[in-house]
């Protein structure tokens, strides 16, 4: 059995690619939980960044608050129900069984490693998004959904 270790994650980063996402991006009307479009004149990779880290912040609430309720005794298999159930693929060989709050805490780390490679999530004025960066947005969305029904 994993033991787990709660690891306190912060990201703080700022996108300044144009003065529109910066505006659009203050405004909790505009993410992407309450449109899925974004508003006018703005970068959708820009408006799918910003709302990925919008939404790695939540997580990161949410986590906190399972965490006391939800531990690897209470929850000892990641899961959303009894219908699916999901691990972790550490690199090497299948994908092995972990407790819903080390699958969380992995989950959590995948997200801000990604988050904070600047290659794939650009920073600088002017710097383009890679190509697979819509694809690895989706990913990242993809699991962390799995965070959200495992919390329900």
């Amino acid at each position: 059995p994993h033991t787990h270790t709660h690891s306190t994650l912060s990201l703080t980063l700022s996108f300044t690619h144009s003065d529109t996402v910066t505006h659009s991006a203050s405004h909790q009307s505009t993410s992407l939980m309450s449109n899925p479009d974004p508003p006018p004149k703005t970068d959708v990779d820009e408006y799918l960044a910003y709302n990925v880290i919008f939404f790695f912040n939540d997580l990161q609430g949410i986590f906190d608050m399972a965490s006391p309720v939800c531990t690897v005794e209470s929850c000892p298999l990641m899961n959303a129900g009894s219908r699916y159930e999901f691990c972790w693929n550490f690199g090497k060989g299948p994908a092995k069984q972990v407790s819903a709050p080390y699958y969380f805490d992995l989950c959590l780390l995948w997200i801000q490693s990604l988050i904070q490679d600047k290659k794939l999530f650009p920073v600088r004025t002017g710097s383009k998004f890679p190509k697979q960066f819509k694809s690895v947005v989706k990913k990242i969305f993809e699991r962390s959904l799995r965070l959200e029904g495992e919390t329900k």
